[in-house]
């Protein structure tokens, strides 16, 4: 897995970056899942907490529901308190 790093403002220490790794797909929509942070300080800086980043969304499990909120409220709500007139 790997990621990205974007100078957002600044220069030197004083840079703004944005950090994104693919954290896989959405098991209900199938659309990528992404995880950002944003990080102050050198280049060097962050590419260390890219790495690190990296290693965090490696570790966790980010797949998320299997079924859509809808799908939910049909099995969870009674059949008829779903209509209200």
């Amino acid at each position: 897995m790997k990621g990205s790093r974007r100078q957002v403002r600044g220069r030197g220490r004083s840079a703004v970056w944005e950090l994104r790794v693919h954290a896989g797909r959405s098991l209900v929509t199938g659309k990528p899942k992404y995880v950002s942070r944003t990080v102050h300080g050198t280049a060097a800086e962050a590419d260390e907490a890219l790495a690190k980043l990296v290693e965090e969304v490696g570790t966790i499990d980010l797949a998320g529901p299997a079924e859509t909120f809808g799908a939910f409220l049909d099995r969870w709500l009674p059949k008829g308190l779903c209509c209200i007139d």
